[in-house]
């Protein structure tokens, strides 16, 4: 899901069960990484497959891109601000990241086959 102005971009895992199901959002750690990389020509994901595979279907699993961070962005040193995207050096605070780790939620709880009554949230780093 991207917002219409580009301010907002998760991804939620597909719907596997005809039930409704939790969501959890995973909350990657520091950098401006993207969650996402592209190795020969295939896009690999984080730690959120392994959330994903320990789950076994029984959650949506939802991750959220930094603000100032696009799909797919890998540099080489993701920790230090040299590396990143002249974007997150200005837009990535505290206070930028929670709100758009709220708003982000708020929209993944009215999808279809989300339970939006039942939310776990969990990160690393």
């Amino acid at each position: 899901y991207t917002d219409q102005r580009g301010q907002l971009t998760f991804y939620v895992s597909e719907q596997l069960e005809s039930r409704p199901l939790p969501i959890v959002l995973f909350i990657q750690g520091t950098g401006c990484g993207s969650p996402f990389v592209q190795e020969n020509g295939r896009v690999l994901s984080g730690l959120q497959s392994v959330l994903h595979e320990v789950i076994g279907g029984a959650a949506r699993i939802m991750v959220v891109e930094k603000p100032g961070v696009l799909y797919l962005d890998n540099p080489a040193q993701p920790a230090h601000h040299r590396h990143c995207r002249p974007e997150f050096v200005r837009q990535y605070t505290l206070e930028s990241w929670s709100r758009v780790l709220v708003r982000a939620l708020e929209i993944a709880r009215t999808f279809a086959g989300v339970d939006g009554r039942r939310t776990l949230v969990i990160g690393h780093s």
